[in-house]
């Protein structure tokens, strides 16, 4: 499973990548460049941004 979480998960990719799930942890910049990489390295993007969430599918729009 490989992983790509937004600018504001940084602790979250921290213990993703401690327990060995391929994460990448960008920095920040536009959407635009996360939907990108999400798609081109077919990665799962967690973020906190609903609107975020709902432009990429397979996402997960993190709730807390």
């Amino acid at each position: 499973m490989k992983i790509l979480c937004d600018h504001m998960l940084g602790s979250l990719a921290r213990w993703l990548r401690f327990m060995g799930y391929d994460t990448a942890y960008p920095e920040p910049g536009p959407d635009r460049s996360l939907i990108e990489r999400a798609r081109a390295e077919d990665r799962i993007l967690l973020t906190r941004d609903k609107e975020l969430a709902s432009r990429v599918p397979g996402s997960v729009q993190i709730r807390s």
